[in-house]
């Protein structure tokens, strides 16, 4: 077995997840019990995969990955909201130019 290329399966897990875990951490402060319980269960379905799945193949991980990509979404959409109360990602009016500061 000789060294690890960057395109071996580790590498590109990590590469998976990172974005995903940077975006999360990026709004930490907005998480609530049902974002965690999500993680949790991101966490769950992720070793669980890794017990029962076929490592060489990361399709394993996408249920994981979706469910951690809405959790960031998600709190994306809660710092959006809390930035400007009258907007929101989902709606199709433009954001206002200047954010109300909520201290």
């Amino acid at each position: 077995m000789g060294a690890l290329d960057p395109f071996d399966w580790p590498f590109l897990l990590i590469a998976m997840f990172a974005v995903w875990i940077f975006w999360i951490v990026s709004n930490r402060r907005y998480l609530e019990e049902v974002h965690l319980r999500l993680l949790f269960a991101t966490i769950f379905i992720g070793v669980a995969s890794l017990i029962f799945g076929r490592i060489n193949e990361l399709r394993i991980f996408i249920p994981s990955l979706t469910i951690l990509a809405m959790v960031a979404v998600w709190l994306e959409e809660g710092s959006t909201a809390i930035t400007f109360p009258n907007k929101s990602l989902s709606s199709n009016d433009e954001i206002v130019s200047s954010p109300t500061r909520i201290s």
